[in-house]
């Protein structure tokens, strides 16, 4: 759920944005990520109020209710806080109109810069005086905070001590606090490798460990998974598989295709997942868990094939060693050779290489350095 902000939150946020803005406005040319940032800025502040008919099932009236839904102008920050598709109120538009008076001026000579957008990245001659202020600002918060750099994410964390069976090799005072985890299912999730080593200021150890656990486990498969005829095979499968699951479905009635989609709201308004995740229930004493439990029970032999047909459209793709997200690939099979399928694995091998090189260049160079909190004590001193 979005947070209430107020009009001073709002202007601050924007007066950031504008900076940014008046800044990338000032170069020849723009580039395609700084032109899409501020394109959304600009298009939800532009955007009219519109009013959209929807439905929704009533649980008081036990039925399918109609409505209309109010979509107003939006703010979605650049280099403000807080505000991702924040709609604004008639007063923040009144407000807005007042002190920032050039909005759809503004955007209009964004998008006479259109022709001039280009690709890739800003050079890094051009971004040194931003990256230098960021990285002071995060610096003097390190400080202040007393974090030490992590060898890993190159960001600062706590130190803590560590005792019992969490420690890593040992190592228990002034070790990272764990980061860069989520929470699910009451447990974390991907916490960073460099957590509960020494910081990068203290010792090397950390980006040691790293190339031997896990770059050089990654290249060490990688060796052993070029393509070959069979994985090209297996490629063409994948894609004739989604073709034909694809002109299936085309196939199959409208009249069932609405049963299937009617049957399926039942169940997220049973479950409650069209309110957030989805939460067991019983129907016909069966505790259900997931649609295809529901469908068990309530649907007919023609609704299951509906499912079996829709679970098998998924592209094909391919997935090497070192990967979190498998690679798509093209739909149709005249378009898939093996020598596509060599050169994903040869750019991800050249990308781990490069890793490597980088941080064993980074271990050759280490030098015992003092943290944040370190250098200003000595400065004070």
């Amino acid at each position: 759920m979005l947070q209430e902000k107020t009009y001073s939150d709002i202007k601050n946020s924007l007066t950031k944005d504008y900076e940014f803005f008046n800044k990338i406005i000032g170069y020849e040319n723009i580039y395609k990520s700084e032109f899409t940032k501020l394109n959304s800025l600009f298009k939800g502040l532009t955007k009219k109020t519109t009013y959209i008919k929807r439905e929704e099932w009533d649980q008081k009236q036990d039925k399918i209710i109609s409505f209309k839904s109010e979509y107003r102008p939006y703010y979605t920050t650049i280099k403000g806080d807080d505000f991702y598709g924040y709609s604004l109120s008639k007063d923040d538009l009144n407000n807005l109109a007042k002190d920032f008076p050039n909005i759809k001026k503004d955007y209009d000579l964004l998008k006479s810069k259109k022709d001039k957008v280009k690709l890739g990245k800003r050079p890094n001659n051009e971004c040194d005086e931003y990256k230098a202020k960021y990285q002071e600002k995060l610096y003097k918060q390190a400080q202040l905070e007393d974090k030490a750099l992590c060898g890993i994410c190159n960001k600062y964390w706590e130190q803590v001590d560590m005792a019992g069976e969490g420690q890593k090799f040992g190592l228990s005072k002034n070790v990272l606090a764990d980061h860069g985890f989520y929470l699910t299912y009451g447990g974390r999730n991907d916490v960073c490798f460099g957590a509960r080593f020494h910081s990068w200021e203290k010792s090397p150890k950390v980006k040691i460990e790293y190339v031997k656990q896990v770059l050089n486990v990654i290249l060490k498969g990688l060796s052993k998974q070029k393509p070959t005829v069979v994985d090209l095979d297996d490629a063409i499968q994948q894609a004739n598989n989604y073709n034909n699951a694809v002109v299936e479905f085309e196939n199959i009635s409208q009249d069932t295709k609405e049963k299937y989609n009617d049957l399926h709201w039942t169940y997220r308004r049973k479950s409650k997942s069209a309110c957030g995740a989805s939460q067991p229930f019983y129907e016909d004493k069966e505790l259900i868990y997931t649609f295809k439990d529901y469908l068990n029970i309530k649907g007919t032999p023609e609704l299951l094939n509906v499912y079996k047909v829709k679970s098998e459209i998924v592209k094909p793709s391919i997935i090497f060693e070192g990967m979190r997200i498998a690679m798509t690939l093209p739909t149709n099979k005249d378009d898939i050779s093996l020598e596509l399928l060599t050169r994903i694995w040869s750019d991800h091998k050249d990308q781990i290489e490069a890793e490597k090189l980088k941080f064993e260049t980074a271990i050759k160079n280490w030098k015992l350095q003092l943290t944040p909190r370190e250098k200003m004590n000595k400065e004070k001193a």
